[in-house]
């Protein structure tokens, strides 16, 4: 009886134990497992992005001015790209009157092709000389056929004298011909030579007049880079008979909003050259209060913060 008892509490001991060793040995394979997982495939962390660069707000601008009217924009104005700034009139006066000059020089050195101005006197030269040995030669066949001695000819009056007579004549006209074909043909080569001269004269106006014109596109010119609004204009100084001013221009940026927009009712609204003035007034309880205006440089106006503004002034929302 205490045998089978025992046997009994003995496997039932046995069997308490394995299931508490199954229990513990669970969760240290749990444990490998999710620390090999977590060494297979760590958890990356994403770089932030760089930060954007920010554009300026405003730009400021050296010009060199010969008189105060070579300034094209004032205080207040809009611009856009590429408007011209300022135009020194004195540079550029001189230089379109240079450029008149090469031009005039140019017409007066437009001549005919040098190679077409000898053709026609080298024609003429070479016809000359085929009539002068045309004429030698009638002679020569005219001597060859008579029978006469040309001592016999010079004594004797012989009718075969008058065709000779005009064979020598033709045959004079044709040298002093030649002669005039070769004086117009020297005439003609010296005035080549004297265009060859001006052919290379003409190619240093040509250039010239092309570097004046692209002085006459840039110089003297300032164009504004970037659209915005004039924002303040200062006066350096004077250096011999040149002005020297200092221009600021604010960058156009996607907060400006006209003045008619509903934001522009809030007393954060700046104009132009515009600053914020505060003015007291005596209440009824006689406390004195104070309100902020806003002052417009261009119309020399002041508006209170929640005043509607005229219709078409810009403003920037801060």
């Amino acid at each position: 009886m205490f045998k089978k008892v025992d046997c009994q509490m003995e496997a039932r001991t046995g069997i308490a134990i394995a299931v508490l060793l199954v229990g513990c040995a669970q969760p240290q394979i749990s444990n490998e497992t999710t620390e090999t997982i977590a060494a297979v495939s760590p958890t990356s962390t994403p770089r932030p992005a760089p930060p954007q660069k920010n554009t300026p707000r405003r730009l400021k601008l050296r010009l060199t001015l010969d008189r105060p009217e070579d300034l094209k924009v004032k205080v207040g104005d809009e611009v856009v790209k590429g408007q011209i700034l300022s135009e020194r009139s004195a540079i550029r006066t001189r230089l379109m009157q240079k450029r008149n000059i090469v031009g005039h020089k140019l017409k007066q050195l437009q001549r005919p092709k040098i190679s077409s101005l000898s053709a026609v006197e080298k024609a003429e030269v070479e016809q000359a000389r085929f009539n002068v040995e045309q004429a030698r030669s009638a002679i020569s066949a005219f001597h060859a056929d008579s029978p006469w001695t040309d001592y016999a000819r010079s004594v004797l009056p012989i009718s075969e004298n008058i065709p000779l007579g005009q064979l020598q004549n033709q045959y004079l006209q044709a040298k002093g011909e030649l002669a005039i074909a070769i004086a117009k043909l020297q005439d003609s080569q010296q005035r080549n030579k004297v265009l060859q001269h001006s052919s290379s004269q003409t190619g240093e106006l040509t250039a010239q007049l092309q570097e004046i014109e692209e002085n006459l596109n840039t110089m003297g010119l300032v164009h504004s880079p970037i659209n915005g609004w004039i924002k303040s204009i200062k006066w350096v100084g004077q250096t011999n008979r040149e002005l020297q001013i200092e221009m600021t221009v604010t960058v156009r940026s996607k907060l400006q909003v006209k003045a008619n927009h509903p934001k522009a009712h809030h007393g954060n609204v700046h104009f132009f050259e515009s600053r914020s003035v505060a003015t007291t007034n005596q209440s009824k309880d006689g406390v004195r209060e104070m309100k902020w205006y806003h002052y417009l440089a261009a119309s020399e106006a002041f508006f209170p913060t929640n005043t509607i503004l005229p219709f078409g002034e810009w403003c920037f929302w801060e």
